[in-house]
């Protein structure tokens, strides 16, 4: 495969090589830091929460590859991408936006 590789970049033009590498340094770099994040993630809340952000991972790997690859995407594709932002966004209000003084109580807990 990385013989493949090269020879697919040796291939192409300049500046398409370097926007091919550019993008996939730019990709490479947003997974190191969400690993990061992922690890501060389980040790400051819970598992559910870990799930939740491993499905917006790859919703992101999704627009990526539309924005950048120019991948097709169905009505069904689009009708699910939505549905698992509305269901993030629903797990977030559930579990920050329903509890009274949630910063007050968070700070109480870290004091």
């Amino acid at each position: 495969e990385g013989r493949d590789a090269i020879a697919t970049i040796d291939s192409l033009a300049f500046s398409e090589a370097v926007t091919t590498i550019a993008v996939l340094c730019f990709i490479g770099s947003m997974v190191f830091f969400l690993l990061i994040v992922e690890y501060t993630l389980v040790r400051d809340t819970s598992s559910l929460t870990v799930s939740i952000a491993a499905v917006f991972k790859e919703l992101l790997t999704i627009a990526g590859g539309v924005v950048f690859f120019k991948d097709i995407m169905s009505f069904l594709n689009w009708l699910g991408f939505v549905v698992a932002h509305v269901g993030i966004g629903a797990y977030l209000y559930v579990r920050h936006g329903t509890k009274p003084n949630a910063a007050a109580s968070h700070q109480a807990l870290v004091d």
